[in-house]
């Protein structure tokens, strides 16, 4: 299930022994998806050197194969300064040449150490990729992907960014909409989203800007959108679809199972 391009770091947990009996009853995802992660290595370039640092741990296109790779993954609180998970569409690579990405960019989240008095970033993690896998976040499926990356020193000192990537950075409508929709989900958390540090950032200014960043990086204010403003009275129905989609697809006893795991 798991191929790799580079050594793992610690923050992957081998997936080469949990493995779904062919005869258990499965329900199909609408995508199928790949999970990276990458070590950030400081002065190395984009493009092919880049994609010889990811690690591919494996893909899935069913509800129990996201359950069984998800809970082998770290928390953004337990993960390793310097790490990044990259959960993407399959077949686009979480880089910004890709053919998928160039023309697009990422909503980025950033989470400081002050937040956390404020925010469970595991929890809106979790309720951000379950609407994502589950295809509710998303808006005439212009999102490609997610990165997760933690930098910075260990305890107070680290940060978290959690950043969606989308097709299109031109349309501002679905960049809103999806804004909104991210809004929800944290919301749904039991957070209160006004307090969050929101940007859109386009990968094309991304790639002029510096030589040296990775996709787990931020790029200078100059190359982004503020996005912050009034989050409104939000719905919470597109986060709830999504985790009722996802989890009420796998019986409890299956998923307590599979949290039996991490």
């Amino acid at each position: 299930m798991t191929t790799s391009t580079s050594q793992p770091n610690t923050a992957i947990v081998s997936v080469e022994s949990e493995v779904i009996n062919s005869n258990t009853k499965t329900h199909k995802l609408d995508c199928s998806w790949t999970i990276f992660t990458d070590k950030k290595q400081y002065g190395i370039n984009s493009g092919g050197d880049y994609l010889s640092s990811l690690t591919n741990l494996g893909s899935f296109n069913t509800v129990e194969d996201f359950w069984i790779y998800y809970n082998l993954l770290q928390k953004p609180s337990k993960m390793p300064p310097d790490s990044t998970y990259h959960l993407f569409k399959s077949g686009i690579n979480p880089m910004w040449e890709d053919t998928a990405n160039k023309n697009g960019g990422k909503l980025v989240l950033t989470f400081k150490n002050n937040h956390r008095f404020y925010y469970n970033v595991d929890l809106i993690w979790e309720n951000i990729v379950l609407g994502i896998v589950g295809e509710t976040i998303d808006n005439e499926r212009d999102i490609c992907g997610v990165v997760l990356s933690k930098r910075g020193g260990p305890g107070s000192g680290s940060t978290e960014r959690i950043a969606i990537w989308n097709r299109d950075a031109n349309n501002q409508q679905n960049i809103e909409a999806l804004k909104q929709n991210l809004l929800a989900a944290i919301s749904y958390s039991g957070m209160d989203p006004g307090k969050l540090d929101i940007k859109y950032h386009v990968h094309s200014n991304s790639l002029s800007s510096s030589h040296n960043q990775k996709p787990g990086d931020l790029t200078p204010s100059s190359s982004s959108i503020d996005l912050n403003g009034s989050s409104g009275n939000l719905s919470r129905s597109s986060s709830q679809t999504s985790l009722n989609n996802l989890s009420n697809s796998v019986s409890s006893d299956q998923i307590s199972n599979l949290n039996n795991n991490e």
